[in-house]
């Protein structure tokens, strides 16, 4: 899914996504997944913030930064950060290990 995210943005912007765009994306489609579920039960209706923040906690979706899916006091179920470093002018995801494509650079 990352790839497709990727070669998606390249195709509609022309460029490169910067990384922390993928967060955004994430965050997007999490959204637009609670608003449509309060949408169903509300059709007509202006979806209130409410709502959608307990709409929010039926949302799972998969997205490039993984499965989006939050426990009952909002905290993400499976968010996973990365640690990305500089290097040479390039963004090098250096934690975690399993998805780290350089190591750190210290000072």
């Amino acid at each position: 899914q990352s790839r497709a995210y990727i070669e998606g943005f390249r195709a509609r912007y022309g460029r490169t996504p910067d990384p922390l765009s993928m967060h955004g994306y994430a965050a997007a489609r999490a959204l637009i997944e609670a608003v449509a579920l309060v949408l169903q039960d509300e059709p007509q209706a202006r979806p209130r913030p409410e709502r959608i923040r307990d709409a929010l906690l039926k949302v799972a979706v998969q997205t490039p930064m993984g499965r989006v899916a939050f426990k009952p006091d909002g905290d993400p179920v499976e968010y996973l950060r990365y640690v990305i470093q500089i290097q040479d002018g390039k963004y090098v995801v250096v934690y975690p290990p399993e998805r780290a494509t350089g190591t750190a650079r210290l000072p």
